[in-house]
Parts: C-alpha cells; structure tokens; sequence
C-alpha cells in the first residue's frame, strides 16, 4: 500500500486535492483543515482525485460526507470526485456523498465541468 497522504494543488477556478493511500480519519482530518482553509480564502470549486487512493474506511468516508456538506452548503460551492472504484461509488452513494458531490471518470472532465460551474444565486 503507497504512503497515505494528500496533496492540494490550487488551479485556475478550482482546488485539485490528490488523496494516496488509505483515507482513514486522521487524514481525513488534516484534508479538512487544510481543504476548508483554502476554500475560505476563495476557491469554491473542488474536485478529489481518488486515483492513488487504496482504502477509504467509515470514518474517512465521514469525513468527505461532512466536507461536501460543508462545502456546498456553508460556502454554496460545488464538489466532484474522480476515478472512483466501483465500491468506492457504491459506497459513497449509500452515505449520501454522491448526492451531494458530482462523479467524473476523470480529472480532466471534472475539471471542465468545475471552470463552468456557477454558485447558485
């Protein structure tokens, strides 16, 4: 299993966040420190990458539920996830993050569809 961690790439309208590894709770905390932070100083556009990332357990997927209710609901944003498993999806729709976050197969279209996202009036 790769070194769990998390990289956030500020881009041109959006935040890019890179997860590696096993998404447990203490990562998961220190992405939302961090993720909610940024998002504060402006950037309300937000698309994860799960590619590298191995296993998510209860906890982790707890914590991005509470961070897409944070994000979309305390800063009228919008969030996406890209290169789900089929699990991962599975599992992030029985939680209710799906419903609340966009699913792309890849960075490249959530990133299209994060430039031409507008926040609700």
């Amino acid at each position: 299993m790769n070194e769990s961690r998390f990289e956030i790439s500020p881009q041109d309208s959006y935040i890019l966040v890179a997860i590696t590894g096993y998404l447990n709770e203490e990562l998961g905390e220190k992405l939302e420190k961090e993720l909610l932070a940024r998002i504060v100083s402006g950037k309300q556009r937000v698309v994860i990458d799960m590619s590298h990332c191995d296993l998510i357990n209860s906890p982790g997927v707890a914590l991005l539920f509470d961070l897409c209710i944070r994000i979309t609901e305390d800063f009228l944003g919008w969030v996406s996830f890209c290169h789900l498993t089929p699990l991962m999806a599975d599992v992030f729709a029985m939680a209710g993050v799906l419903p609340m976050a966009e699913q792309f197969p890849d960075v490249v279209s959530a990133a299209e569809q994060a430039r031409n996202w507008t926040p609700p009036d």
